[in-house]
């Protein structure tokens, strides 16, 4: 799972280079380029957060997806409200603020023809600076070059964009998603607290640069290997959501979830705990059901992932010193 959206975020940033060197000029069947209007304007000086919202109308999947950057941060606002990949969601505002570069064409057909008049794929994009949305069509494929036809709503002209731009926003709202199960970088991680399904609980601090034992009680104070330790942030990192459950007809009761029940904490130095309470096992699926405290979203998580964290930390118990002073 982590190697696959990896690679998805890296072919996404790959996009975004390779549309950069394609915004030069290119020989086209149609006329001679005139003077850029509004759509070059509207993303003139763009920097990073200045586009602030992003809505990618798909016809032929009659789908729609929301993003919008709130304090800084991407969140997916419809069909679902979730924080969204910040590495997608960035790397497709990176891609708009490139189109720009391109330049300008008067059309010698009517919109039909290039696939304009009735776009497959409509790109709506707010900024922070204005109230005003535009709309980036994106057309047919040029039949000379690799590339699609596109324009701005309202303009009269049409430019060529990488035809990997448009492959760029075709994303489905899962990939879109924060897959993230915590969010904390591990550089920040200050605490982090386990419960098994038998109610072990295991708790490692930090604690002058040291991890050291919190619970049980009997190791308070004694170190914590740093393979031990590396080995659990490894795991922890390694926890992506398999499947989000939108069905709203499911109950966390209902698919074993509890405050009482397994969980993981990860505390940062500074902010709040992230919390993800454990539930049922979905053994043919290699799954657990889960659910992030504070967060409405039921998931689904890899079960072979939670058992090796409960046992590499029961395995740490037994293998920790006797407790020493603080």
């Amino acid at each position: 799972m982590k190697t696959s959206i990896t690679l998805t975020s890296l072919a996404l940033f790959g996009v975004v280079a390779g549309i950069y060197w394609y915004m030069q000029p290119l020989e086209s069947p149609v006329s001679e380029p005139v003077a850029p209007e509004t759509g070059e304007d509207f993303l003139a000086n763009q920097t990073e957060g200045d586009i602030v919202l992003m809505q990618l109308q798909d016809s032929a999947k009659k789908q729609t997806i929301t993003l919008e950057r709130i304090r800084s941060e991407w969140f997916l606002k419809y069909p679902v409200f979730y924080p969204a990949d910040p590495m997608m969601a960035e790397g497709l505002a990176s891609a708009i603020r490139l189109s720009r570069k391109a330049r300008r064409l008067v059309p010698e057909k009517g919109w039909a023809e290039y696939g304009l008049e009735r776009p497959s794929l409509k790109i709506g994009i707010r900024q922070s600076r204005s109230a005003r949305r535009r709309y980036l069509y994106l057309g047919d494929l040029s039949p000379v070059s690799p590339h699609v036809y596109a324009r701005w709503d309202r303009e009269g002209e049409y430019f060529l964009v990488d035809q990997d731009l448009k492959k760029a926003f075709d994303r489905s709202v899962y990939s879109l998603r924060q897959k993230r199960v915590f969010r904390t970088p591990l550089a920040g991680v200050a605490k982090i607290r386990v419960r098994t399904r038998l109610g072990e609980e295991y708790e490692l601090a930090l604690q002058k640069d040291r991890w050291v034992w919190m619970e049980p009680v009997e190791l308070l104070g004694a170190p914590v290997d740093p393979q031990t330790a590396e080995e659990i942030f490894r795991h922890i990192q390694a926890l992506y959501v398999k499947e989000f459950l939108d069905d709203e007809t499911l109950w966390p009761e209902t698919l074993g979830l509890s405050p009482w029940g397994p969980r993981v904490q990860v505390s940062p130095q500074s902010g709040l705990a992230e919390v993800i309470d454990l539930g049922s096992e979905v053994k043919d699926r290699d799954a657990v059901y889960a659910q992030r405290q504070g967060e409405p979203a039921l998931l689904l998580i890899s079960r072979e992932h939670i058992q090796r964290l409960f046992e590499i930390a029961k395995t740490a118990r037994q293998k920790a010193p006797e407790a020493v002073s603080l």
